[in-house]
């Protein structure tokens, strides 16, 4: 994972983010995503920037985590809870 940028915090409290390159998605094939990452508070936040998606944590390291499960979250396909009911409908026009 690569990442550049420079610190986190600024002198002033503003927000500094850093970007971080190729996190991946946990369970999904190989699709590497990038992030912008910043202190807010006591918390980090990680946003993807190639998708709206964004996670946090109490440190960096588990702000990306939190990223990385949330998008694979976000592509995973949906399941149905329960089987479909079918019915049968007839308009006017078959008549």
């Amino acid at each position: 994972m690569a990442h550049r940028g420079g610190n986190l915090q600024t002198a002033d409290g503003a927000i500094a983010k850093e970007v971080v390159d190729g996190i991946t998605a946990v369970g999904q094939a190989s699709r590497d995503f990038t992030a912008h990452v910043w202190r807010e508070g006591e918390w980090y936040v990680a946003q993807a920037l190639e998708v709206d998606i964004a996670s946090q944590g109490e440190t960096r390291a588990r702000a990306i985590s939190n990223l990385s499960e949330a998008l694979a979250l976000h592509f995973e396909p949906p399941v149905a809870t329960e089987t479909p009911v079918a019915h049968r409908a007839r308009s006017d026009a078959d008549r």
